[in-house]
């Protein structure tokens, strides 16, 4: 029986929760044996101590090892018996074949002093505890006099990922916050496919330059190490909290890349980080720009906010993004707690915990011809619902899914979401993950109105609104993202023409490929439809879906807008993109009810017509704006005093006041 204790490095997460690890790299072979090996694992004064039951098993082939992170692993493997070709079966229940159950030990576990023994086929593993400092809890002071309680108050700050660093005078508690966001693709350089319009990256922005003592005196002099680490992409968005953070101020650290402007958000600190991502590189792909970001933007978090620790004492707590999982490199190097923030919907991550298998059966890359059968074990998905990237190649979009979960999850998680729409996934993933959940969602309820985003919003269509019946208008708008050519164009155009039905049409500048705007419409559509039409730039998305006159909302179904799209009760027309824009779609068609996807490939303008009717003028779009208007009153409930998302933010503020 080997013991190898791989790392021995300092612990950074504070965490006395078991926790099953899910990393992509296993085969079937271990994944399939996985629930065969029982572990019980009480914890004494003295230790922690794990018993797994193995009859028949001599130890030379059982593997117990601590890895980085202080990562338990037990593993081996229970061979099958020689046949004999006389030998006739009458029954095989005895399982064979490897096994592994992996770990996630408490910051007490002492795991350079592991010890394992095995006698009558029971395997004990004895990890000593040590002594830990506690961090010392701080009263928390209201800085400003103004205020008799101060909020917690998240932009989404004009990128997709943003990582919020807060904390008090004394203490600090760390927060990196993902905004969704609709991406829009500004320079044409992605390759292999992968068109950009107006909105990609634009490789000619100012060069990042580092950290300079000036900025880092702005944002000290603050009195606050609250940071943001935006995404370099344009958000259109603002996914914020306005949460009971009492005496917690708030700096955004954010690349110069699409950087926010601080005069739109005074009480903000701002702190720019280096992401070397404008310095002529030309990246294959957006996945591949996701990879660059994690490995540039390390090293200057992880020195800044060093020197943060050593002029101001212990940072309490990191939350962060999974997706920018640098920042958990940081926090383990700085021995520092931290929490995982999830701003997709719960049931993506189910599907994604499930690659794994479906790599090792060929079921991805998917195949054409069961696109349409459902996913074992992932009901109601089917296999072209999977989360799957269409920004890169799938080399760099398993990788970012290995870095992203391979040590993730081993602490608590804040989730945009709500019982009310996923709590059969909350509880599924709980009892996968045995970590505290924050569902706090839906974020854009939280936070006063305001707009962050780098598109011009224009409000002239909220004047043609007030112009409209009541539940006439289909809103179209597929974020910042989806791109399409002159056919497509035209196909939505005579589509949405052809139902008779007014619409207000976001046009993105540059999202059809070849154009500026829209000079590709077809020369007659403006005078057929006449003012029956409002074409826009870019709108106030979220005052568009309350208003009285929208009736449906044609989308892509990025999560934000699907969340905002049920918080007014506005039912859907599906054409997912990308990524979890397919799981969202399901879930919206399929078991919540409130919308219908556009099954075909191709755009085509008697579909178009007979989704817009369906869902407008039909009464089976009357039954699914009934049930939209009921989960938009329960997402009322759930973010009332009192309610689901309100209850979890409290703790949530409980918790991190508790480093």
């Amino acid at each position: 029986m080997a013991l190898i204790p791989r790392f021995f490095g300092n612990p950074s997460v504070s965490d006395p929760f078991p926790r099953e690890i899910w990393d992509p790299l296993f085969g079937s072979g271990e994944a399939s044996s996985l629930a065969n090996l029982q572990i019980d694992w009480k914890e004494t004064p003295e230790a922690h101590v794990f018993k797994a039951d193995l009859p028949g098993l001599k130890k030379e082939e059982v593997k117990v090892e601590v890895e980085e992170g202080r990562v338990l692993k037990i593993s081996g493997e229970r061979s099958m018996e020689k046949e004999d070709k006389n030998d006739k079966w009458h029954r095989v229940e005895r399982s064979h074949g490897k096994f592994l159950r992996s770990f996630r030990l408490p910051e007490n576990a002492k795991v350079d002093a592991v010890k394992a023994a095995m006698e009558n086929g029971v395997l004990t593993v004895t990890v000593p505890k040590k002594e830990v400092k506690k961090h010392e809890i701080i009263e928390i002071c209201i800085e400003r006099e103004d205020l008799k309680t101060q909020h917690f108050h998240v932009e989404r700050c004009q990128g997709e990922w943003c990582q919020l660093f807060v904390h008090s005078v004394v203490d600090s508690a760390l927060a990196c916050m993902r905004a969704e966001g609709h991406i829009p693709l500004q320079n044409q350089f992605l390759q292999d496919g992968i068109k950009s319009s107006a909105a990609d990256f634009s490789l000619e922005s100012e060069r990042i330059s580092p950290l300079n003592s000036s900025t880092k005196r702005d944002a000290e002099e603050s009195g606050t190490c609250s940071m943001s680490i935006p995404r370099p992409h344009k958000s259109h968005a603002s996914a914020g909290s306005n949460t009971p953070f009492k005496g917690f101020s708030i700096t955004v650290a954010h690349t110069q890349y699409n950087s926010p402007d601080p005069s739109n958000h005074p009480d903000f600190s701002f702190l720019p980080i280096p992401d070397g991502l404008s310095d002529g590189q030309n990246f294959a792909s957006l996945l591949n720009l996701v990879l660059a970001a994690n490995v540039n933007c390390e090293s200057p978090l992880r020195e800044y906010l060093a020197e943060k620790q050593e002029q101001h004492g212990d940072i309490a707590c990191i939350i962060h993004d999974i997706t920018m999982y640098f920042a958990e490199a940081v926090a383990n190097h700085l021995k520092v707690p931290s929490i995982n923030l999830v701003t997709s919907n719960v049931s993506t991550t189910i599907a994604h915990n499930a690659f794994p298998s479906l790599l090792e059966k060929g079921h991805i890359p998917l195949q054409g011809s069961t696109l349409h059968d459902p996913v074992p074990e992932l009901h109601p998905l089917r296999f072209k619902d999977l989360p799957i990237s269409r920004l890169g190649d799938l080399e760099a979009f398993f990788q970012i899914l290995v870095n992203m979960y391979k040590k993730k999850f081993s602490s608590p998680i804040i989730w945009n979401t709500m019982d009310c729409l996923e709590q059969s996934s909350l509880t599924q993933r709980q009892q996968q993950l045995q970590v505290p959940f924050f569902p706090i969602g839906p974020l854009h309820k939280l936070a006063p109105p305001s707009s962050s985003s780098l598109l011009e919003e224009d409000s002239s269509c909220i004047t043609w609104l007030d112009k409209q019946s009541p539940k006439s208008v289909i809103y179209v708008s597929w974020g910042s993202l989806a791109c399409m050519d002159a056919k497509d164009l035209a196909e939505v155009a005579w589509g949405l023409a052809n139902s008779n039905q007014p619409f207000l049409w976001v046009v993105r500048p540059g999202s059809v490929r070849g154009s500026q705007w829209i000079e590709q419409l077809p020369e007659t559509f403006m005078d057929t439809v006449g003012e029956r039409c409002h074409i826009v730039k870019w709108a106030p998305q979220k005052e568009v879906l309350g208003h009285r006159a929208v009736g449906g909302f044609w989308s892509h179904c990025g999560w934000n807008s699907t969340l905002e799209s049920i918080s007014e009760g506005v039912p859907m027309i599906c054409r997912p993109y990308s990524g979890d824009q397919r799981v969202n779609t399901r879930y919206i068609s399929h078991v919540w009810k409130v919308g219908l996807e556009l099954e075909s490939d191709e755009l085509e303008r008697v579909e178009i017509e007979r989704a817009v009717r369906r869902l407008m003028v039909d009464g089976e779009g009357e039954e699914m704006r009934q049930r939209a208007m009921e989960l938009k009153e329960k997402v009322e409930i759930c973010t009332s005093e009192g309610g689901s998302s309100n209850r979890a933010l409290k703790e949530l503020v409980e918790y991190i006041s508790s480093f």
